[in-house]
């Protein structure tokens, strides 16, 4: 369902979530949206990624993924929309600046600028005609999946080049220098 929030705004910053986070190895359990203040209620764009495991630094760089994203593609981020990114970032107690990590990811992002792009796509696509039905996880959240782990993948990986059903004419014979008639003397 499409609400009135700005569905541009949170596909990219989904988008910049998912895309760091496979960078850096981390299983991507789905993208979609969840509803914690009940099954009624606006959805919050989300990223379902488990980080144990990995260092704080990773972490850190994939939970400000979303606002990077949001800079590199729209020139500034939702500060308000954030917000559990951030809660979640300051629990790390990380010994760099959030600045420090939004910049590592913006790099990541830039280089995987046509991966973003293609999950963007699909996550605007989703937002309007999802493709699976909303469930109830164990916490009794409603939560709606956009993507799978199986379509980041897809997406993720590099486009297959089409070979040309068309292949080039061979080249046309040189033509063979032109004559001329001199009379003869």
């Amino acid at each position: 369902m499409l609400f009135d929030s700005e569905p541009d705004r949170e596909c990219w910053h989904e988008s910049g979530h998912a895309v760091v986070g496979h960078h850096f190895g981390m299983q991507i359990l789905a993208v979609g949206f969840s509803r914690p203040n009940g099954p009624d209620c606006e959805p919050y764009p989300s990223t379902w990624v488990p980080t144990d495991g990995f260092d704080a630094d990773k972490v850190a760089t994939q939970l400000l993924a979303g606002s990077a994203a949001e800079i590199v593609k729209l020139g500034d981020f939702d500060i308000m929309a954030c917000n559990s990114d951030v809660r979640a970032f300051t629990k790390l107690q990380c010994a760099s600046s959030r600045d420090h990590y939004i910049n590592q990811a913006m790099e990541i992002i830039r280089a995987k600028n046509d991966v973003l792009v293609r999950v963007y796509e699909r996550l605007m696509g989703a937002r309007t005609n999802p493709p699976l039905q909303p469930f109830i996880d164990k916490d009794g959240i409603k939560k709606q999946v956009h993507l799978t782990p199986d379509e980041l993948e897809s997406l993720v990986e590099t486009p297959k080049v089409k070979s040309n059903p068309f292949p080039p004419a061979p080249p046309k014979p040189a033509a063979s220098p032109s004559r001329t008639n001199k009379p003869s003397e």
